[in-house]
């Protein structure tokens, strides 16, 4: 249904093959699907990318299948806020370690900084994944028509995981998210 619905919203092609993990398998960035039945009170992470006029896009969400509780929720929770800050410091002139360390922090003052696996985004292009790196080492400075990824995340085995990412677009002022699916957790 995924390669249905954005080939038939003019995508030529998909970016990557689409990642849904349910679950426990939530807790693998890369996970590969199964048949394992989706069940309520349990997150599911769906990550897509269309390619459009040899471009690349790169989106993830996180959703929960009735009420999550415990540290289900207060790791989505977390994430939401390491996204939301990071992703509202996209702007020309800010290193790219600089938005890393701000999703890293919000989720270090939750105690997920350990079960945060790699790092908060990349550049995005012909390629899905591409320079800049936002990552904790990366000193380059981002410039105006960029487009890059911003992709928290908290993954814990035998629990699950949340992950959040839009495709940004750096503008001479600032950014804007090319992603626009909503980013409701619950």
């Amino acid at each position: 249904m995924l390669y249905q619905g954005m080939i038939s919203r003019g995508a030529e092609d998909v970016a990557f093959r689409p990642i849904v993990a349910s679950g426990p398998n939530g807790a693998y960035p890369h996970h590969v699907f199964t048949d394992r039945v989706i069940r309520r009170g349990e997150l599911v992470t769906i990550d897509v990318g269309a390619r459009y006029s040899l471009y690349c896009t790169d989106m993830t969400r996180t959703v929960a299948v009735g009420p999550v509780n415990g540290k289900l929720k207060d790791m989505a929770v977390a994430v939401l806020e390491a996204f939301r800050k990071a992703s509202s410091s996209v702007r020309p002139g800010v290193k790219a370690k600089e938005i890393d360390l701000i999703a890293r922090s919000v989720l270090s003052e939750y105690g997920f900084d350990s079960y945060y696996i790699h790092s908060t985004g990349h550049g995005v292009g012909i390629e899905v994944h591409e320079r800049p790196a936002i990552g904790p080492s990366n000193d380059e400075e981002l410039k105006p028509y960029e487009v890059v990824t911003v992709e928290p995340g908290v993954y814990i085995k035998g629990i699950g995981g949340v992950r959040i990412e839009d495709t940004i677009l750096i503008t001479e002022a600032g950014s804007r998210p090319i992603s626009k699916y909503p980013v409701d957790l619950f």
